[in-house]
């Protein structure tokens, strides 16, 4: 096995975050040896523009992050996924530096995505009330408008979901092989749709066997 020595992990955070690395996924590079953890910052886009589609923040991205996405690990949860997913698939188009694999914790296939009346009843958030309810709503309808065509993109991709997930159960993965994600794996632990807090331990043990096998 490998080390992931020296290698970068680039975030993508869930609808309704912004841009600062979970507790639970920066132990998990801690513990795979990765040296530098960053937030990606689309937030601000987003919150500006409620209209900005998950590939308009994926392009922003791919452009504020263009020369740290070469040989990087990208890990996006739940929304953010999707961003994440969307920035390999602009890079592939065009040629563009790959990161070294993708890890999408908790990210629904496109078409999968609950309502949003859903999503907020199962988390326990009131989606009418405050600044976190409006970007989370905002985010879901986000989510459930993308519906990206199959482009093979030519790397690793690693789903983690958990077993007791509230807004999407772990046996509609497999259907992110329909999508371009010839290399899929899928990791179940315990633990619900934010298991990186709740499971940190199992999930920095999945993060690790990734890490090490790229």
């Amino acid at each position: 096995m490998g080390t992931a020595s020296g290698r970068s992990l680039l975030y993508f955070h869930h609808a309704g975050g912004l841009a600062a690395v979970p507790r639970g996924v920066r132990a998990a590079a801690t513990a795979a040896g990765v040296e530098q953890v960053t937030a990606v910052g689309f937030e601000r886009a987003a919150l500006r523009s409620t209209w900005a589609t998950i590939e308009m923040l994926a392009a922003m991205s791919v452009h504020a992050m263009h020369d740290s996405l070469a040989g990087a690990l990208l890990y996006g949860h739940s929304m953010g996924g999707l961003v994440a997913f969307e920035v390999c698939r602009q890079l592939a188009a065009i040629g563009g530096p790959m990161p070294t694999a993708l890890v999408l914790g908790a990210t629904a296939p496109p078409g999968v995505f609950p309502p949003v009346e859903d999503v907020c009843t199962r988390l326990g958030v009131d989606a009418a009330e405050g600044a976190r309810g409006s970007r989370i709503r905002i985010g879901i309808d986000r989510a459930r408008a993308y519906a990206p065509r199959p482009v093979p993109i030519g790397i690793a991709v690693h789903v983690v979901c958990g077993r007791d997930d509230e807004v999407v159960s772990p046996d509609v993965m497999e259907r992110w092989s329909e999508l371009g994600c010839e290399t899929l794996a899928i990791h179940a632990i315990d633990g619900a749709h934010l298991f990186h807090q709740a499971a940190h331990e199992q999930f920095s043990e999945v993060f690790v066997s990734i890490a090490r096998a790229e």
